[in-house]
Parts: C-alpha cells; structure tokens; sequence
C-alpha cells in the first residue's frame, strides 16, 4: 500500500514537472465552451460533448472553493486510446489511470471510457483533474505539498473515502 502511493505522488509529481502537448497537431475535433475547449475524435462525440456540458456545470464550484478563475479556457484531451493515452502523458501515469492534469499549462487529459466501461465515473475524474489545474493555476510558481492538492481534488469530486483518508495521512 505505501509502495502503491508512493509511486502515485511520484508519477504525479513528474505529471506535474513538464508535459510537452503541442493542440497545433491534433487531427480530430474541437469544442469550445466559455472555459474550455475539448479535442476529441468523433466515435467518442457523445461523450465530449457530455463531459464539456459538465466541465462548464462543474466550473463555478471547483473555482469558487479555491477561489480562482483561470484566465484562458482549459483545455481537455480526451483520448480515443490507452496507447494515445500513454502518448499525451509521455507514459507517466499507471496503466489504471484514466486522467492526469498538467496545471501550469491548464490542460486535463482523459481517456475515453470505452476501453473501460464501468470502470470509473468520468465526469468525477474530470472534476478531480480540473481541481489540480485550479489550485495549480492559483499558486503560480509555488506548489501545494501533495496532501493538500490531492486531498483537495478528492473533496471537491466527491471521491472522498476512508482508505482514501488513509492514503493522504500517509503522504501527509
């Protein structure tokens, strides 16, 4: 169990350092909402176009907790694939990840949930990626201790949990 969150808070560590994405080469499709733009391809329309409704439904909640609006829109990834998935996180989340956020470049990747039907509520790991970018946003150059921004983004997904609590009392 250690081991296990020990490698989480390293790869999100590492998540967090740099991740390259370059929106100039994506070939598929864009939505734009008032704060984000989503990318997507088309055998997962239905989904994106749900995700983008909640990301917006979500928004005011997540920002007025951690009392911060970013300034552009927030972009999502959605992945068609696990392999394109590993591809827009340089490979740097566990195979069982199905979001990361790379705050300082206000940008959530997901994957989409045909590959994992049932496995996780998508719409909740939205709002726990775009808690990090949030509270990432907010701090600018300083960075919250790994407790507080992963117990945060916990809390505002409602993903909160007894053995959830037990892995941020370790980390802490």
């Amino acid at each position: 169990m250690i081991l296990r969150a020990a490698a989480i808070i390293l790869a999100l560590v590492f998540l967090s350092l740099a991740m390259p994405f370059r929106a100039q080469t994506w070939e598929e499709l864009t939505e734009t909402s008032e704060h984000f733009t989503i990318f997507y391809h088309r055998d997962d329309a239905p989904t994106a176009l749900g995700l983008l409704a909640s990301a917006e439904r979500e928004y005011h909640r997540v920002t007025q907790i951690i009392g911060y609006q970013p300034t552009t829109a927030v972009q999502i990834y959605l992945a068609s694939d696990p392999k394109e998935f590993r591809l827009l996180t340089l490979g740097r989340i566990p195979e069982w990840g199905m979001g990361a956020a790379v705050p300082h470049r206000g940008r959530i990747v997901l994957i989409s949930p045909r590959h994992f039907p049932g496995r996780s509520d998508l719409r909740q790991v939205l709002v726990h990626e775009l808690s990090h970018v949030v509270l990432g946003q907010a701090l600018g150059d300083a960075w919250a201790p790994r407790w507080l921004d992963e117990g945060l983004a916990m809390f505002i997904s409602h993903e909160w949990k007894f053995g959830q609590s037990v892995l941020v009392a370790r980390a802490l």
